[in-house]
């Protein structure tokens, strides 16, 4: 009979860690075109303390990249920026004559426009960022972030934040960017 009471206190504990971890993990932010911002999953076992990455989903928490995006900007329609892996760092200028330069994913999204990948479509991924407007600085004039760090700043505000957001156990590792 003590078995079985150590047990089902034991169950009760995970229960309750498991539900408190994933209400806190479910946390999102709004960004005002419609996106949010969020983790990708409750866990992780990929990841270094299997703490999932932070990215773009739409409204319904599908996600619209589940690649890590280096740099990212957004103004109030558009989002924009790219997995560029640290290809670009210390490369001089603006780096586009590396070989490495031609396997970063770089994207852009307007509700009216969808996810435009500029290998795929450089025009319109052009004029998306030109019609953008001014860029919507998190960390302060012309500092630039990735997902994780405009989420951290974000996730302060309280008019930012959504309560919920849908928000699977595991990741889905077949998705990605192309």
């Amino acid at each position: 009979m003590v078995r079985y009471m150590a047990a089902a206190f034991c169950l009760l504990v995970l229960a309750y860690v498991t539900l408190g971890t994933w209400a806190s993990g479910s946390v999102c932010i709004q960004l005002p075109n419609g996106l949010l911002l969020g983790r990708e999953a409750l866990v992780d076992p990929y990841t270094p303390y299997w703490q999932p990455n932070v990215i773009l989903k739409y409204p319904d928490g599908t996600p619209v990249l589940s690649d890590w995006v280096d740099s990212f900007y957004f103004t109030e329609t558009t989002v924009w920026g790219g997995t560029l892996n640290g290809v670009l760092k210390g490369l001089g200028g603006d780096g586009r004559d590396h070989p490495a330069y031609r396997e970063s994913v770089f994207f852009a999204y307007r509700p009216d426009a969808g996810l435009v990948y500029l290998h795929e479509d450089p025009d319109t991924y052009e004029r998306l960022k030109q019609e953008a407007g001014q860029i919507i600085w998190v960390l302060g004039p012309e500092v630039h972030t990735n997902l994780l760090g405009t989420f951290l700043k974000l996730v302060e505000d309280p008019a930012s934040r959504r309560k919920f957001c849908p928000l699977p156990i595991l990741p889905d590792r077949r998705r990605g960017v192309h």
